[in-house]
């Protein structure tokens, strides 16, 4: 359904843009035909070279002389999809030449659009199919609009902001790549997020965690071969799983980008930018230990306490606790610390084994107690109820971070 709306509103935006122009334009241009294009999955994804690039036809050149009348109208060149027609006609009526590529652009993007839409819908009542040969359709057509859109307005388009979208799809966080990797890098990822898509529909069995684990290596592996081996690593600085983790759950400590690189680094290396290496729990404990003495030895004692916190899901809670009532994060890592505290003496109780069961409840509950009370003083009625009544939750957390 989502689907049908995005395509009947691209439709309609794109209908109504050009009926526009349709209304403003004289008629009159000299026809062309339209470049052949083969189809994107035999194509280099170098849009720059000799053998890639459409070469245009030296009558395509940009003709800022006005048409004669007489010549073909304006319906016929629409309806004829000779965009290097539309472009010719749009500069005779002196439209600027960046509002002339964001017409055949879109022009280019309806029919492509009624032809998605001419396809048979599933109907409401089964599910829709989405399959590998779905995802390899909208790659071609992408990848035909890019090659059309460099035959007709030359290699410059590629740098044109306007079309960042379409040539440079990854420029927000992977900007040093140029237009040829971006776009190599985008579709493997969407090839492997379709493949990832197509396993989870069916119901689970345990074999899917192998699944994963090997399509993971094999994503890591087919970027490896796009990137050279600085960029991969910025790549993964920027856009693994790993990094994502750790921006979120660093968030508390207060770290440099070095730190952060550092950091990432040691991780990596023990657990895999995809954790890819932790294939069980107790490879997950074995491997975390492993990154987090090297971390320790890396920061020093102090910082490792600071950072220890912010991976402390139970601290975070805290904070959140302590932003909604008024608290300082001071007062919460007191707090923090006295849970800590509290939480490590009941661990002790619980294993001792010169206490009988009832004496070992009346210490845990007053240990408890004697700490709620401390809590109260430092951070406040609201704030220690809160603590309270989430304390299981908070114990839940222990030994997951």
């Amino acid at each position: 359904m989502i689907k049908n709306f995005i395509i009947i509103a691209s439709v309609t935006a794109n209908f109504s843009f050009l009926f526009y122009f349709y209304k403003n334009f004289n008629d009159g241009v000299s026809t062309y035909s339209k470049p052949e294009l083969s189809p994107a999955s035999t194509m280099s994804t170098t849009l720059l070279s000799e053998d890639n690039v459409i070469q245009t036809p030296s009558a395509i050149a940009p003709d800022l002389k006005i048409a004669s009348a007489g010549t073909v109208a304006l319906p016929e060149v629409w309806e004829s999809e000779n965009y290097a027609d539309l472009a010719d006609l749009l500069r005779s009526q002196s439209y600027p030449e960046d509002l002339v590529r964001q017409i055949v652009l879109a022009t280019i993007s309806r029919d492509q659009l009624l032809s998605t839409q001419a396809r048979d819908p599933a109907p409401y009542w089964l599910e829709t199919k989405t399959d590998q040969s779905a995802s390899d359709l909208m790659l071609n057509e992408l990848a035909n609009k890019r090659l059309m859109l460099v035959s007709i307005f030359g290699a410059d388009i590629i740098q044109d902001p306007l079309f960042e979208t379409l040539f440079k799809p990854l420029n927000d966080s992977l900007s040093f790549l140029d237009s040829d990797k971006q776009i190599a890098v985008d579709e493997t990822r969407k090839r492997a997020s379709m493949s990832a898509l197509q396993r989870s529909r069916g119901g689970f069995i345990t074999e899917m965690r192998d699944d994963r684990f090997r399509e993971a290596e094999e994503l890591e592996a087919s970027l490896r071969a796009i990137l050279t081996a600085d960029e991969f690593t910025e790549y993964e600085l920027r856009e693994s799983r790993l990094a994502a983790r750790m921006t979120e759950t660093m968030a508390t400590f207060d770290y440099s980008e070095l730190e952060f690189r550092d950091i990432f680094t040691i991780r990596r290396n023990n657990e895999g930018s995809e954790f890819t290496k932790l294939k069980d729990r107790q490879s997950y404990r074995e491997r975390r230990t492993a990154s987090n003495e090297e971390i320790k030895n890396y920061l020093g004692d102090q910082r490792y306490k600071e950072f220890e916190r912010s991976q402390d899901p139970a601290y975070r809670s805290l904070l959140t606790i302590g932003e909604r009532y008024g608290n300082t994060t001071s007062e919460i890592t007191e707090v923090y610390e006295i849970s800590r505290a509290t939480e490590t003496e009941v661990s002790e109780i619980r294993s001792d084994k010169s206490l009988t069961r009832n004496q070992r409840s009346e210490m845990i509950e007053e240990t408890r107690s004697r700490a709620m009370e401390e809590i109260t003083k430092i951070a406040g009625e609201q704030s220690a109820k809160s603590i309270e009544s989430n304390a299981n939750r908070f114990r839940r957390f222990r030994g997951s971070h």
